[in-house]
């Protein structure tokens, strides 16, 4: 018989701190990271908006968002500054969803002087000039922005409930606010097609974004979207191990298959990063060691795996988008 799951603990405050003095400081690195040693922190549980792929809602619950209280927030970080680290990453849905609490931590990060830089992520719809300004005098670097796809009915098959042109307007503001934006897309929801790939690798090299990701769709166990592709027939495989947006996917569509999808996105993720402009601006825009460090090893991975090694596929060249 299956047993009740618990009622969402409410005031997660009492979950306390996470072990961060038990850390090996020197590992943990992710490609944006400006200052190092590096740690992870978090604010809020779930997510206010319900995307039929993502596991928040499994995880936490849809869409209540419970948050710590902002004094318990900052005690950590200056906890997490005495232990010697100097940058984190919020590891919030999305870390403005509440403006008003989100406006009080970064005003409280300022007034304490807590010198952290750090990276995050929030919705293309819940950022403004004035919240932007905010973050940059609190130490944010770069902002994450999700977007997946340009395509009208594959952002209505996931629920995603944003539009490209909020996403542009997003991302021009957080440059005008001196930080680096992170574009997530996706290929393989439902919907999609040769031709929203394009579309969508069209649109991200006009956009000014200061990096990109294109992984591939995973329907990940509990989700609406692994529901969809098992109850079609389209899943190929219930090896876990093979869940992974950075290798071939698991499933199959009639009109789209796993192994075009592994072409563009090597060939999407191409046309982005290797454009000379775009190759030029992050020389320019180097302004210490471990920027330069960070960039050469992100760029030295990314040929190895989207260049210089040979990606199988049956896909038919006639149709796919120029390199």
């Amino acid at each position: 018989m299956k047993s009740e799951g618990q009622p969402p603990l409410t005031d997660i405050d009492v979950l306390g701190f996470p072990s961060h003095d038990k850390l090996e400081k020197e590992i943990y690195r992710d490609p944006v990271t400006k200052r190092f040693p590096k740690t992870m922190v978090m604010g809020q549980k779930a997510c206010i908006n319900n995307c039929s792929f993502c596991c928040q809602p499994a995880f936490f619950g849809a869409p209540l968002i419970r948050k710590r209280s902002i004094g318990h927030f900052l005690e950590e970080l200056k906890w997490v500054h005495e232990l010697g680290f100097r940058e984190v990453m919020f590891n919030d849905a999305t870390i403005t969803a509440d403006r008003e609490w989100a406006a009080g931590l970064f005003e409280g990060m300022i007034a304490k002087g807590i010198d952290l830089t750090w990276n995050c992520s929030t919705r293309a719809d819940r950022v403004d000039a004035d919240i932007l300004g905010l973050m940059k005098r609190a130490g944010c670097h770069t902002v994450a922005i999700g977007m997946e796809s340009t395509d009208p009915a594959v952002l209505k098959n996931i629920r995603k409930n944003i539009t490209p042109g909020q996403v542009h307007k997003a991302v021009s503001l957080i440059r005008k606010n001196g930080m680096d934006s992170i574009v997530f897309c996706v290929i393989g929801f439902p919907g999609e097609t040769r031709k929203s790939i394009e579309e969508t690798i069209r649109f991200l090299k006009k956009l000014d974004a200061s990096f990109i990701t294109l992984g591939i769709a995973v329907p990940a166990p509990g989700t609406d979207f692994y529901r969809y592709v098992e109850k079609n027939g389209y899943l190929q495989t219930k090896d876990w191990s093979r869940y992974d947006p950075l290798q071939k996917p698991v499933f199959s569509y009639p009109t789209l298959s796993a192994d075009e999808m592994v072409f563009y996105q090597s060939s999407g993720l191409r046309q982005f990063y290797l454009r000379p402009g775009f190759i030029l601006r992050k020389i320019i825009s180097i302004r210490s060691l471990t920027e330069l460090v960070t960039y050469a090893g992100n760029f030295a991975g990314f040929m190895r795996r989207h260049v210089f090694v040979e990606r199988r596929t049956t896909a038919n060249t006639s149709s796919h988008p120029n390199d």
